[in-house]
């Protein structure tokens, strides 16, 4: 998605921030798989 991000979004600031945004919600995604991952672990 970043590379996307970066050939087609031209403003700098925008680019940015898109790319911060997306890097957040992958890192949100992330967070919330481990924490469904460990509570059917541990028996939910």
């Amino acid at each position: 998605m970043q590379v996307i991000i970066e050939d087609y979004v031209h403003g700098e600031g925008m680019k940015l921030a898109l790319i911060a945004l997306n890097t957040f919600f992958c890192v949100a995604v992330g967070v919330a798989s481990l924490f469904a991952l460990l509570k059917l672990a541990l028996g939910g």
